[in-house]
């Protein structure tokens, strides 16, 4: 017996969920090289490596596009109105196109809607709510256009509001959180709520995804820059009293411990629901964590980096026969 399915078609009217749309395409992968060449196979949209090269082929032209239109250095009306123009664009395409033009349509969004929110930072750079105006229309698009791309910048764009943030010049990268625990505590309640509306809006489970995953990664990081710098939350007597005493409110001691507590929790909630996201980027944290520890601790002696690298290249290794334990366990499942 033949059966076609239109996974994406199925997926964005809200009858299947993504899981078990990617859990049908994995199963039509997997039986195509062991099936007779006269037997039907069932028809789908897009597989899932197909859908994350055309996510990063847009994350990447989007950014692209908007970057080169801001070298060209238009006026901040002309800059805006093309980006209203692509979202305005995006969004006629997606009501009356069919599915074969809703690549372009959510490429338009994308650039659309990240360069109306650089016209608009520019434009109101001086206001403080700005970044977090930002995050909202981000979380806006995102859920109408169900754009996992849009999803992912809407807690960075929040993350900016509480002073975080990252740079680039030659040849070096950095990342800068001015205020781990806040971006600590704000961000693991995002991401925990996020994953407990994952199961009870099945129909926005992309967006959902992503945001959440976004926001436990954005709370790593405020973990790991605690744990090299501590924090000083406030400006109260006691934290002044501290400071004058050369001390911070919070030592780096305690956001070492406190994150490899909360690593060792979301490795077992990761395990517990079979979310392969979750365990595997709670042991890459605790490796993280592990060398970051080491490094500051013996420094980059000749013993300790070879050492580190025997313990790197192991655990590597154990790394990807966890994960493909993790995958024989079946579903529930991420990719």
């Amino acid at each position: 017996m033949r059966v076609t399915l239109d996974l994406g078609q199925l997926v964005a009217d809200g009858r299947l969920s993504e899981d078990e749309a990617r859990r049908l395409a994995a199963l039509a992968e997997r039986n195509e090289s062991s099936m007779a060449p006269e037997s039907p196979l069932p028809a789908v949209s897009a597989s899932p490596k197909g859908r994350v090269f055309a996510n990063v082929a847009m994350i990447f032209g989007a950014l692209a596009v908007v970057i080169g239109v801001e070298l060209l250095n238009p006026s901040l009306a002309i800059g805006g109105a093309l980006a209203i123009g692509a979202l305005i664009a995006g969004v006629l395409l997606r009501r009356r196109a069919d599915e074969s033009w809703m690549l372009l349509a959510h490429a338009l969004a994308i650039g659309g809607a990240l360069g109306a929110c650089l016209a608009f930072s520019v434009q109101f750079s001086t206001l403080k709510s700005g970044p977090l105006l930002v995050g909202v229309f981000l979380t806006v698009a995102a859920v109408y256009f169900r754009s996992g791309v849009i999803a992912a910048f809407a807690p960075l764009a929040l993350g900016s509001w509480l002073g975080s943030g990252a740079g680039y010049w030659h040849a070096s990268y950095s990342i800068s959180i001015t205020q781990p625990l806040v971006t600590i505590v704000v961000f693991s309640a995002f991401s925990g709520g996020l994953f407990w509306l994952l199961y009870r809006l099945p129909r926005h489970e992309p967006v959902i995804t992503v945001m959440a995953r976004v926001s436990f990664l954005l709370a790593n990081f405020g973990f790991w820059v605690g744990s090299l710098w501590g924090d000083d939350p406030g400006a109260g007597t006691v934290a002044a009293a501290m400071q004058k005493s050369g001390r911070l409110a919070i030592p780096a001691g305690a956001f070492s411990i406190g994150w490899v507590v909360a690593l060792l929790v979301a490795l077992a909630v990761g395990l517990k629901t079979r979310r392969r996201f979750i365990s595997n980027s709670a042991i890459t944290f605790l490796g993280i964590h592990f060398y970051t520890q080491v490094f500051e601790t013996f420094g980059a002696k000749p013993v300790v980096v070879i050492c580190s690298g025997l313990f790197l290249v192991a655990f590597a290794f154990g790394l990807v026969r966890f994960d493909q334990w993790q995958k024989r366990r079946g579903p529930p499942d991420d990719p």
